[in-house]
């Protein structure tokens, strides 16, 4: 039965908190109230007490300060929304609305059934069946919520697959199904025989009773303890619905953006969608009907509010009264169902993103493949049919190879009295990586060339040190002519001179920016590859195709030369760049944004 409470016996179950009543006591409900949901938005809790911080504690406040006698709460919700639902006198109602509530009536919602070859229909494009369901993933790992009448638990298709659950029509955690249709739900969403993902984990969230109604403030409640459930990847699946309800649709859209899939029905009264919550909320997934011969159901509600189509008339599925049971049942209830299942799919996927997971089920889905009803105009609008999702799990990107080797050039025309002139490049961590010397055998004023391949990676840092010394202590510049050397990293030079003295050292470190989108590896993600040049450069000639980041420093005063973008350049001695030391140079590449509009409204439990 469904215990009505007063608010002196608080129980918290999650963070929806249930005010019960105490065992033998008589709820405290006056003749004339009714039962209402309200929300109070954030500048209307704002703008009551300052002095309370937290908005539960202003919502409390605002409660107890209704007139006497005049309310009675059932739930209070702080997670999704601020607000609550019970029974409120007319007295009450001008009250709360006075103080920045939105209150509406608590209507109640249904389930709708009309009276499974849907498994066997989603995983084909079209007609005719083919006694076959394919599928590429079962929804493991994936928690899914169905928000209906309750479970049979001991049913054989969901064996050692049944998670914690909830009953908010009874209070307690035992959501037993008396009903059957939460059940059915459960069984074409994620069963072993007649569920799309066979391997998902069922979480019953019982809202409905045993005639299958029930009310919105129960509904949110189950909402909100989704909402606090841990589970990573979550699917809610319900095929449940009322008239049109802001509060609802607001707590569907802030648990879906919590990256929570929503899925629900359109309703079950042929007519437009957006009359009806949860099947009006904007960031749900609504879902019509369909039947056999790929004909829209007559019954189904259609228009804007409507995201998809699924199977929905004549659809077995798994029942309650024994572990075997079974029946057929048609309704957008039995449609929704099947979405969830392939939800699921997705999550598995794409993880839990809602926004991806919707754009991937309508890029995959079919197109104008169902026939209107013959009995309703627009029944099939929108006229896409849902698919399992077929695709294979995205594969990592392969990894990039390394960039192209960067070259140093070590350049030392020596005066006409090079006693010994010599170099080293090491790493800082003191590996070496290349040295050279000069002596007295060398002919002066005749440029020696070195050149020295440094091996880099992609996202990676490395710092250099160079050195060069003199063992006559007195540079190559100027006492016995013009000497000069000159350090340089693929086209610029990091630093030239000649007097020196003994030595002169220069650091500088190499930044490799992250691998190029596509990563060369050739995936799907891979960008086409660019037109091969005209005439071919020779290998000697490229010096860099990647981004760099060199930073240089002599004496120990660090100098950012810049940022150079070396796309296929040609070494010529002639035409190196020289960066002034003072230059900073960075290429930013515009972030992209994409908004998604939920186009997905819900609907009742069918």
């Amino acid at each position: 039965g469904e215990h009505r409470g007063q608010s002196n016996s608080p129980m918290m179950v999650g963070k929806a908190t249930l005010l019960v009543l105490a065992a033998l006591a008589a709820p405290i409900i006056a003749a004339d109230a009714r039962e209402y949901v309200l929300e109070f938005s954030a500048t209307a809790l704002s703008s009551h007490r300052p002095l309370l911080v937290d908005s539960a504690a202003r919502l409390q406040d605002l409660i107890l300060a209704a007139p006497t006698g005049s309310t009675t709460v059932r739930y209070t919700y702080t997670r999704l929304l601020f607000g609550f639902s019970g029974f409120l006198t007319d007295v009450a109602v001008t009250y709360f609305e006075g103080v920045g509530a939105v209150v509406e009536l608590d209507l109640g919602v249904n389930k709708t059934t009309v009276k499974s070859w849907g498994l066997d229909r989603i995983d084909q494009t079209d007609l005719p069946l083919n006694d076959e369901y394919k599928y590429r993933r079962t929804g493991l790992g994936v928690d899914i919520f169905v928000l209906d009448s309750g479970l049979n638990a001991g049913h054989d298709d969901f064996q050692g697959r049944v998670g914690n659950g909830y009953d908010f029509v009874d209070n307690d955690s035992v959501p037993e199904d008396c009903d059957g249709h939460g059940t059915h739900c459960s069984g074409t969403a994620l069963g072993n025989e007649y569920g799309v993902a066979g391997a998902a984990t069922v979480h019953a969230v019982r809202v409905l009773d045993c005639d299958g109604s029930g009310r919105f403030g129960d509904f949110i409640a189950g909402l909100e303890w989704v909402d606090e459930h841990t589970a990573t990847n979550k699917v809610v699946s319900a095929s449940l619905g009322g008239p049109k309800s802001t509060s609802v649709n607001n707590a569907v859209n802030s648990l879906v953006g919590r990256g929570v899939v929503v899925v629900v029905a359109s309703g079950n009264d042929g007519a437009d969608a957006c009359n009806y919550s949860p099947a009006s909320a904007a960031d749900a997934i609504t879902v019509g009907a369909t039947d056999i011969n790929d004909k829209a159901a007559s019954y189904s509600n259609a228009g804007s509010c409507v995201d998809i189509l699924a199977p929905g008339t004549e659809i077995t599925s798994t029942w309650i009264g024994s572990s075997t049971a079974t029946q057929v049942l048609s309704g957008t209830s039995m449609a929704t169902p099947h979405v969830a299942g392939v939800a699921a799919q997705y999550m598995r996927r794409l993880g839990p993103n809602p926004t991806a997971i919707v754009d991937a089920m309508k890029s995959d889905a079919v197109s104008n493949t169902i026939d209107d009803s013959s009995f309703g105009a627009g029944r099939n609008n929108p006229n896409l049919f849902i698919q399992a999702d077929a695709q294979a799990q995205t594969a990592p990107p392969s990894p990039a190879p390394d960039p192209p080797p960067l070259t140093v050039y070590v350049r030392i025309t020596p005066d006409a009295n090079p006693v010994q002139v010599s170099w080293t490049l090491s790493k800082l961590d003191g590996d070496l990586v290349a040295s050279g010397s000069l002596s007295m055998a060398n002919a002066p004023l005749v440029e020696r060339l070195w050149s020295v391949s440094l091996e880099t990676k992609y996202a990676s840092s490395q710092q250099y040190r160079f050195v060069i010394s003199d063992s006559g202590s007195n540079g190559i510049c100027c006492t016995f002519g013009p000497g000069y050397y000159e350090l340089e990293l693929d086209g610029t030079v990091l630093k030239s001179g000649g007097q020196y003295g003994a030595s002169e050292t220069t650091d500088f470190t190499v930044v490799q920016p992250a691998a190029p989108p596509g990563g060369g590896g050739g995936g799907s993600g891979s960008p086409p590859s660019p037109p091969p040049p005209s005439e071919p450069p020779k290998l000697s000639d490229v010096i860099s195709r990647t981004n760099l980041i060199i930073a240089c420093s002599v004496g120990g005063g660090a100098l950012l030369l810049g940022v150079m973008v070396l796309l296929g350049r040609r070494f010529a001695r002639s035409r190196r760049i020289r960066l002034a030391r003072d230059e900073s140079r960075t290429a930013l590449s515009p972030k992209r944004e994409r908004s998604h509009a939920g186009t997905t409204p819900m609907a009742h439990p069918v």
